[in-house]
């Protein structure tokens, strides 16, 4: 303990109380540097336990900055863990602090939780915290409890959130008893409905077990905004797989604790925390109008006085951004009163002191509002400045928001999305769209496909060298960019030898488009339902393509190329069917991720070769916490050796020679325009849930393959022409696997990407691609999608079984087709 003078300890303390006072009122700059003094008067005072309370109060401060990465590092040093466990990814399940001191102790880890979830190391996240929980047990009254019930159920609703926007699907049943909140999921149940019932049972037991009206106060508002935001996600998704009685209870918990939150918010001192906790509670009562939760507090001017409250308490503790975020949610209310001259008054009001600040994040939010507002009162051209202005606010904080958590692509794109199809949707709003709207609305599209894309690989793909998928110069090419807004699918079509756009429209919702392509999906992937499939392609097929019948000129287009939005990754197109033809028959098909794509360089057939590469043998795996068995791909050898006989010009890895060593070293250095994988694979939004089997004892992930596949173009090696993977697969149910599929060609360096949007059987996999070789290879020099097309042709005019589309179908070009 300290040896030094009993006023410097009184020093250190002093300053400790001086931040936790500016800390109260939301001044973490200012508690930041009265508590770095703090932990100088302390290291003078030579006591450790001082300098570590320092240091986790430091975090806090930094946390409260937005500063998520640098409070997590200074968490580790207070707590003398090992620092690895702030690095994206990394799921360490045991710390082990090196404190004496047990509630010093439980706040360490607790901040740490709680950073590690804002960073998005969830799973790592939850296993702290419950590690913390546990320790919290050894002292039964600790006042700590309810606020780690607390953080424990924010963990798991990030994680329900997470897998709700991989999967696009939430199944809810009536019980929300079966999990406690100290438990942990299955891995059946590992999805976003086990998810969210952790998270109540979290939020629940942390409000009943507080003794502070604070904790318990936002224990109740994270349950209501979970509550609101799961039937909110439910309408605009059109969901129905939920039965009547969850959302009539849902309802009824959400009125209850509307009136628990109504009698208990004024009950705490005036704070950043309680403020906040007014403005959010407002924020919630905005959205319950909308889903039929009619309390008497929902009514207009009880939010309108909940806000105007906040206001003034913002301004007495001077803290502008509670008070812009005050103003703009009154704005977001009169907006939805259809009080618009008001609402936009109040709108430019949080606009122009969000700019005094240069608060960045708000700006876009309020200039958004803003465009909606303008839309709403017929100003489309000042609506449309608005929505440009708070895109290119967007474009500037992006890289910002993701590098502080890069799993924030997932809620961000929830945000970001609808500023760009907002604005689409105006622009194409005309029956007949003028030309620039049309060019304005197509680069609109790239740029969103684009940040998509950068943001599912965590990384800036602008940089890469690309041409305009326009300029391309392929003049039997026809390109379609539909677009899927909320009451309409657009179609804008690019058509060789001609500058102008053509545009049609289809009513139909993006609810009912996305249920028929899911359909369609599942109908694909059987046998069984050949009726079915076709009458469902054939709903697709006028939906999107029967208007333009006109342009498409059968003896002049010969391939149509997709940029593909949304729901319309995850299937097909080549199957799409006309009620006599599939699509495959008149025309090849390719699909590519945005308008720019990485330049072509077709080889002559006299230099095919290729890199093959194939796992036949049997592989036991370890998943997700699950073993999962990769049975033999008993046609792989013969695949091989076929391609082989077609591409004399070739080098083959098989079974043990097949590791990720020798892969890398042969990819890296040789110069094979076309590399062969044939092993099992999967492609998902997870990381986890993301491989490539190799030999060796670990598989590749996603991150790996795209690095190894760098490396060559680094080591300037010929681009790679094609990639093929022949026996991988998107994930089931996964809405963005489809996405790191189709952007593998560009992270990697690859020009065109071929793979399976599902598992086909190991003998007709073979087949196929020995037939796509045989035809890639010939001497008139098909492209590749020409090539493909032929491969699959011929399975669909056969008498074999593999005329159906569950073989002939998951087979996707994705990028360059030429």
């Amino acid at each position: 303990m300290s040896t030094v003078s009993k006023a410097d300890g009184l020093s250190a303390a002093a300053l400790v109380q001086q931040g936790k006072q500016f800390y109260l009122i939301g001044k973490f700059d200012q508690a930041l540097v009265s508590w770095q003094q703090a932990e100088k008067a302390y290291i003078q005072a030579n006591d450790p336990r001082g300098i570590a309370g320092s240091l986790i109060n430091q975090a806090k401060a930094l946390e409260g900055m937005g500063l998520q990465r640098q409070s997590c590092k200074v968490l580790v040093q207070a707590l003398k863990v090992d620092e690895q466990i702030c690095e994206i990814g990394n799921q360490a399940v045991t710390v082990v602090p090196q404190q004496d001191d047990h509630t010093l102790i439980l706040n360490g880890l607790q901040s740490l939780g709680e950073v590690l979830r804002l960073i998005g190391n969830l799973e790592a996240s939850q296993a702290v915290l419950q590690q913390t929980w546990k320790l919290a047990q050894q002292t039964p009254t600790s006042d700590m409890h309810s606020s780690i019930l607390l953080n424990l159920g924010n963990t798991a609703k990030d994680l329900g959130d997470r897998d709700l926007n991989r999967r696009g699907v939430l199944r809810l049943t009536p019980d929300t008893t079966t999990l406690r909140c100290d438990s942990q999921p299955n891995i059946a149940q590992k999805d976003a409905n086990a998810f969210y019932l952790q998270a109540i049972a979290c939020y629940q037991q942390a409000a009943s077990s507080s003794a502070s009206t604070l904790v318990s106060l936002q224990a109740r508002l994270n349950q209501l905004k979970l509550l609101v935001s799961m039937q909110q996600w439910l309408q605009d998704n059109g969901q129905r797989q939920i039965t009547q009685e969850w959302l009539v209870r849902s309802r009824l918990q959400a009125s209850e604790l509307i009136h628990q939150i109504k009698t208990q918010n004024l009950q705490h001192p005036l704070s950043y925390e309680s403020i906040a906790a007014h403005i959010n509670f407002a924020d919630s009562l905005i959205t319950t109008n909308n889903l039929e939760i009619n309390e008497g507090i929902t009514k207009f001017d009880d939010i309108q006085q909940l806000l105007e409250t906040s206001i003034q308490q913002a301004k007495q503790i001077n803290h502008r951004s509670l008070e812009i975020y005050a103003i703009g949610n009154l704005g977001r209310l009169h907006e939805q009163a259809k009080k618009l001259t008001e609402a936009l008054k109040l709108t430019e009001q949080a606009l122009q002191l969000a700019s005094s600040i240069h608060a960045q994040d708000s700006l876009f939010q309020w200039q958004w509002q803003r465009g909606r507002i303008l839309t709403k009162l017929g100003k489309q051209q000042a609506a449309i400045a608005a929505y440009e202005q708070s895109i290119a606010i967007l474009k500037e904080v992006r890289k910002d928001l993701t590098s502080v958590r890069p799993d924030a692509q997932f809620s961000l794109r929830d945000n970001v999305e609808p500023v760009y199809r907002e604005l689409v949707d105006l622009l194409l709003i005309e029956e007949q769209p003028s030309q620039e709207n049309l060019q304005q609305a197509i680069q609109l599209f790239d740029n969103l496909q684009l940040a998509e894309l950068e943001d599912f690989f965590r990384c800036e793909l602008r940089a890469a060298k690309s041409i305009r998928v326009e300029q391309v110069e392929d003049p039997a090419a026809a390109i379609f960019y539909p677009i899927i807004l909320s009451d309409r699918l657009e179609i804008i079509l690019k058509l060789p030898h001609t500058p102008q756009l053509a545009h049609y429209r289809t009513a139909v919702s993006r609810i009912e488009l996305e249920a028929q392509l899911n359909q369609l999906r599942q109908q694909l992937e059987s046998i069984d339902s050949e009726q079915d499939h076709q009458i469902t392609s054939k709903k697709i097929y006028d939906w999107m393509i029967r208007q333009a019948e006109g342009y498409l000129d059968p003896k002049a287009i010969k391939t149509l190329v997709f940029v593909a939005d949304s729901s319309l990754r995850s299937i097909p197109l080549a199957a799409i069917f006309d009620s006599q033809h599939y699509l495959i028959e008149n025309y090849a098909v390719a699909v590519t991720p945005g308008l720019e794509i990485l330049g072509p360089k077709h080889p002559p057939a006299n230099q095919l070769g290729a890199l093959l590469v194939g796992l036949g043998i049997e592989r036991k795996l370890e998943v997700q916490g699950q073993t999962r068995r990769f049975a033999p791909l008993e046609h792989v050898q013969g695949e091989l050796e076929q391609i082989k006989t077609l591409l004399p010009h070739s080098e083959e890895l098989l079974d043990q020679q097949f590791t990720t060593t020798k892969f890398r070293e042969r990819v890296t250095a040789s110069s094979y325009p076309i590399v062969h994988v044939a092993t099992h694979g999967q492609f998902s939004s997870d990381p986890d849930a993301t491989f490539l089997l190799t030999a060796s004892p670990q598989p590749v992930n996603t991150n790996e393959l795209q690095s190894l596949l760098h490396d060559r173009a680094q080591g300037g090696v010929v681009p790679i022409e094609l990639l093929v993977l022949s026996a991988c697969e998107t994930a089931t149910g996964d809405k963005r696997a489809a996405l790191g599929l189709a952007g593998v060609a560009v992270r990697a360096g690859a020009l065109g990407t071929i793979a399976s949007l599902w598992a086909a059987k190991d003998a007709s996999t073979a087949l196929l691609m020995t037939q796509f070789y045989q035809a890639l290879s010939q001497p008139q020099g098909l492209t590749k999608s020409q090539a493909l097309q032929q491969a699959q042709k011929s399975f669909l005019r056969s008498d074999s079984p593999y005329n159906h589309p569950r073989y002939w179908a998951p087979f996707v070009l994705i990028g360059n087709w030429l």
